[in-house]
């Protein structure tokens, strides 16, 4: 059976239109027992990965698992507290990657694949911040921003309020450093524009 977990939906604005993304985090220890725990817990992780989204992003949704081979025991939406909760890192003057580019935070899991490269457990996040200083740094994350994710990684692996400290699917702790992109990358979003 899975660890206990957390689903979290964000919103932005994509071609025009509103589109949502989101991130499954499993925890250590054991799930809360009570709505109020669900709502405690999800209230910290939300206020973590606020410190390390734009302002160009609105986290609205979230589902909380006993086991995330099942369903959601635990939903919360706007306009209920924490949400809607939107992203603390300011876009004024910056340049920001467009919205199917993606930086990531991840954790090394102290496991390796078959061919005995290293696991990594890993986070995508849109709407990031580059660096845009030269046309060299075109796929340059800005370093404040990256620096905000590698920062927000250690608080999720070590815990923080009600958040009790991120695990893998088997409710593991991951082991190696934490780290975040240097460059953005692409990752799909549903929603393709209007063809013309």
């Amino acid at each position: 059976m899975a660890a206990p977990g957390v689903t979290v939906v964000a919103r932005f604005l994509y071609r025009g239109n509103p589109e949502e993304w989101s991130q499954q985090y499993h925890f250590t220890g054991s799930a809360p027992s009570d709505d109020a725990g669900w709502n405690d817990l999800i209230t910290s992780l939300i206020g973590l990965l606020q410190s390390c989204t734009t302002d160009r992003v609105t986290w609205v949704r979230a589902y909380g698992y006993d086991d995330t081979d099942h369903d959601a025991v635990y939903s919360v939406a706007d306009p209920d507290d924490p949400f809607p909760a939107v992203g603390a890192a300011s876009t004024a003057g910056a340049d920001v990657a467009p919205g199917d580019a993606a930086a990531w935070m991840r954790w090394k899991t102290g496991r390796t694949n078959t061919h005995g490269k290293p696991i990594y457990l890993r986070k995508y996040f849109h709407s990031v911040i580059l660096a845009g200083e030269t046309d060299d740094d075109q796929d340059s994350l800005a370093s404040g921003f990256k620096t905000g994710l590698e920062v927000v990684a250690g608080e999720l692996a070590a815990g923080t309020g009600a958040w009790p400290g991120l695990a893998d699917k088997n409710g593991d702790a991951p082991t190696g450093p934490s780290s975040a992109s240097t460059f953005v990358t692409t990752r799909t979003l549903k929603r393709r524009g209007a063809r013309p």
